[in-house]
């Protein structure tokens, strides 16, 4: 994997371009000692304005003016004493290596690049059998036993951006390999890809730089449940689709293999200030049409999901000397359809969809304002971000009629401190926050509802109506051994407290090299 990106890297450095043309965006200042790029890296003022960036590739070029790698190797650990997502687990235990790089290849090019394998355990999930459960949701298949799964996953990304002129343009991709499996019954085993490409441009005036992007987006996973156990299946599979439904018809232990088949596409626009200060904003939409398909009968489509996103971001960034600030608002909205399809009588020809019906409807959304303080001395940095939020999030089943709603309200503020002490770096972050059960309603009516499904609906909604209070500890010593080169430690604590007594513990430890 590695190979593959140090080769894409150099023959996206080879990339020709426009010869004796003046460029118009300015050049930028070297920044050439590691101390000093990591600080940068590490800033909440820098990464403020992340957002606007997206995948367009063109607009990559004015994201950073020094080039930065990082690699480490990481150990996570997470333990909850009641499943808030039962989908995900009750914890896991995983250990990573990533390696994230951006390099300006001259005045003009820039190449960027990453990979990442993780592979671990997810302890006890439970009521989903599937991969990427956030993204196919409602339509996985699922059972009330579940247990423990081990997962593998790779993934890698790359990209190239160029200006010419008055003139920028890029292109990145990604892929993402992943597979879950468990060894005792029921045993799933999903193998999932999941690749994207996008293409940009983007045009300079003034002192701005407007960037439009477009992509597509293919999305498989290959699913089957199996039964080993001599004395039978103990427990049966059950084709959800939604807010404690499922099709009775194909559950159980015999229609276990399932295909998911997705297609997207997005498009954005965006635009960011040439040398840092300035204004950003960006608007992207996302949509993306999955099918769900029992492979054991021709690969008849049961149900489709339609998933339409709505970003937005807008942030204003000021520095003067040693001091600097932003002001910054994002949105989120997620329109969910969900079509179940009518299927033949059942002869060894005819189960195939006969008339679709939209029986699934979810809307979702969030909104944040942040601010962001940042005062630099010689050799150090003190980072302020307070920040504050809103979310929704509204289910409808169309019959028998049934509906969920929740809504929240956030609020925290994270401080950091950077200091440089000769050839140290020492990185230390403290955060606190809490978020707020605001209002809903859980209207599934349980007479209609299997017992155990109703059980475990009703204590899903119990938890994430619960009050929150969240807080965490971040560290990190970073130790230079050459002018370009650093080695580091870092590590992460994070806990979230629960209004009636669960708790969620979240730990990392990670080490690495940065040049």
């Amino acid at each position: 994997m590695r190979q593959c990106i140090t080769i894409f890297l150099l023959i996206a450095a080879m990339w020709p371009g426009k010869s004796g043309e003046a460029m118009c965006a300015p050049r930028p200042e070297r920044v050439e000692d590691i101390q000093m790029r990591s600080l940068q890296s590490l800033s909440y003022f820098e990464k403020a304005t992340d957002f606007a960036f997206g995948r367009s590739a063109a607009l990559y070029w004015f994201r950073r003016n020094y080039s930065y790698t990082e690699l480490d190797g990481k150990i996570e650990w997470r333990d909850e004493q009641d499943a808030y997502e039962p989908a995900a687990g009750e914890g896991n235990l995983q250990g990573s290596f990533n390696v994230d790089s951006y390099l300006r290849m001259g005045e003009k090019p820039v190449v960027f690049g990453g990979a990442e394998y993780v592979t671990g355990e997810k302890k006890n999930v439970c009521w989903n059998s599937a991969s990427d459960y956030q993204l196919l949701y409602p339509y996985v298949l699922a059972d009330s036993v579940g247990g423990s799964l081990r997962h593998e996953q790779y993934r890698f990304y790359g990209g190239y951006a160029r200006v010419d002129g008055r003139f920028t343009y890029g292109l990145m991709a990604s892929y993402r390999a992943l597979q879950e499996y468990r060894q005792t019954d029921p045993r799933p085993r999903n193998i999932t890809g999941d690749i994207s490409a996008d293409i940009s441009a983007g045009w300079m005036f003034d002192r701005y730089v407007v960037g439009l992007s477009a992509g597509v987006r293919i999305y498989k996973q290959q699913q089957s449940v199996e039964f080993y156990d001599a004395n039978g299946a103990n427990t049966s599979e059950l084709h959800l689709t939604g807010l404690g439904t499922y099709y009775g018809r194909y559950s159980g232990t015999t229609y276990t293999s399932v295909r998911y088949r997705g297609n997207g596409w997005n498009a954005s626009i965006a635009i960011v200030p040439e040398n840092g200060d300035g204004w950003y904003a960006m608007a992207c939409y996302r949509h993306m049409k999955t099918d769900y398909r029992l492979a054991m009968i021709n690969m008849a489509t049961l149900t489709s999901l339609q998933t339409r996103n709505t970003s937005i971001g807008v942030a204003w960034r000021k520095s003067s000397g040693k001091f600097g600030w932003v002001l910054g608002a994002t949105g989120r909205y997620e329109h969910r359809s969900g079509e179940e399809n009518i299927m033949g009588s059942g002869s060894s020809t005819d189960h195939q969809p006969l008339q679709g019906e939209p029986m699934y409807r979810r809307d979702a959304g969030e909104f944040q304002i942040q601010a962001i303080l940042e005062w630099k001395g010689r050799n150090a940095a003190w980072n302020l971000r307070p920040y504050a939020g809103i979310s929704f999030d509204l289910e409808r089943y169309a019959y028998p009629e049934r509906k969920m709603e929740l809504s929240h309200t956030t609020a925290g503020i994270a401080a950091r401190h950077l200091r440089q002490n000769g050839k140290w770096l020492w990185s230390i972050e403290a955060s606190g926050g809490f978020s707020a059960y605001t209002g809903g309603e859980f209207n599934i009516p349980e007479v209609q509802t299997d017992k155990r499904i109703y059980a475990y609906m009703s204590h899903w909604y119990s938890r994430h109506s619960e009050n929150a209070t969240v807080m965490g500890l971040d560290m990190r010593v970073q130790r230079k051994i050459s002018e370009n080169m650093a080695v580091f430690l870092s590590a992460r604590e994070h806990l979230r407290l629960f209004e009636k007594g669960w708790k969620e513990n979240l730990m990392q430890v990670a080490i690495g090299i940065c040049f």
